[in-house]
């Protein structure tokens, strides 16, 4: 049992399905990121610490863009406890970088160059995409063809930033 709890964990992190907005917009910056350091020569440390740096920018800055659209409570900009609230959903937006990354440094371990391996993380992250989007469709209550559609429209959006680093590159 305690097995199947921490594989649950696990999951979670890798995959916070809690809050699918925060994780598209997660999954799209690592790609786009990724996707910037793929000129050659690739530095794997700068990809991953450049990326999650980024990330944690990016998360920061949604936390406080939207705790500033709320307003301020009680005379203080910041209400503590909405503050808190905020920075555990908008944490999703920085666990749904950990995939790609994970497959980069586990597919640059198995010896593939680090531009290949780069590659690859960017086409996990695409196929990331496509779940976000048939999981966000599901769960509007949208099922038979307009599922399909919802998780290839995600996955094309993610091709996208593909196609572009190959133009760029």
């Amino acid at each position: 049992m305690r097995i199947r709890k921490r594989l649950k964990s696990l999951g979670h992190v890798l995959l916070p399905l809690d809050h699918p907005v925060e994780g598209i917009m997660g999954t799209v910056i690592t790609a786009a990121l990724m996707a910037a350091y793929s000129e050659p020569p690739v530095h794997l440390g700068a990809v991953v610490l450049g990326t999650a740096v980024a990330v944690v920018v990016y998360w920061l800055t949604h936390v406080y863009a939207e705790e500033v659209g709320h307003g301020p409570v009680e005379g203080r900009a910041f209400a503590k406890r909405r503050l808190m609230s905020t920075l555990r959903k908008q944490w999703a937006l920085v666990e749904a970088s950990f995939l790609p990354l994970i497959v980069l440094l586990v597919v640059f371990a198995l010896g593939v160059r680090p531009s290949r391996a780069l590659l690859v993380a960017d086409l996990a992250a695409v196929l990331l995409l496509v779940v976000w989007g048939f999981v966000t469709a599901w769960r509007h209550g949208i099922r038979g063809l307009q599922l399909f559609l919802a998780g290839l429209v995600a996955g094309v959006l993610g091709l996208v930033i593909v196609v572009l680093r190959a133009l760029v590159h």
